[in-house]
């Protein structure tokens, strides 16, 4: 007799505090900083606007495809209205 194909299901969690959260969180980053010690990011950017462009161009292409774009040259970015993210 074959045995039925295990399926995993998906249990709901109960809510986590914002204490929890936060600390769940500084241990996923403090594990992933001994993991990647030399980690930095491969995009090219100015502000947190450009990032936000980067970003969503580099799922489409390579990070390298995207900073030879020139985001910070770039005068769509830099005439883009309240294009500073910091206002937000």
């Amino acid at each position: 007799m074959v045995d039925p194909p295990v399926t995993l299901a998906f249990v709901p969690r109960k809510p986590e505090s914002r204490l929890a959260l936060v600390r769940r969180a500084r241990r996923i980053n403090r594990e992933l900083a001994e993991v990647y010690p030399d980690a930095h990011c491969e995009l090219d950017f100015g502000d947190p606007f450009q990032l936000l462009v980067a970003t969503i161009l580099s799922a489409q292409t390579t990070d390298k495809r995207v900073n030879m774009a020139g985001l910070r040259e770039c005068s769509l970015v830099r005439r883009s209205p309240g294009h500073s993210l910091n206002a937000a």
